[in-house]
């Protein structure tokens, strides 16, 4: 695993912790239109930022990303989601 560490200008005290070991894989779940779309998300090995979590087909307005509190690790953690459309 990379050297990956939370900077203390995170909130945290000390100059920098290891956070991402904490992490490993969880479930989301993608809903549009009452269909739902399992996704499981890799967070040990996701890259510091966005990671692309796939392609969906959008029909409606509305859609939801549910998060799952179950893990392999120790923590879930989850920021913003981006849509953005296909190419």
């Amino acid at each position: 695993m990379p050297d990956r560490l939370l900077p203390a200008t995170a909130g945290y005290p000390g100059s920098e912790h290891e956070f991402f070991p904490m992490l490993d894989s969880f479930d989301l779940k993608f809903v549009v239109g009452g269909e739902e779309t399992p996704i499981r998300f890799e967070a040990a090995a996701a890259n510091i930022g966005w990671n692309k979590l796939g392609d969906f087909s959008v029909s409606e307005a509305h859609v939801r990303l549910e998060v799952g509190t179950r893990s392999n690790g120790e923590i879930v953690v989850t920021d913003a989601t981006r849509w953005l459309p296909a190419d």
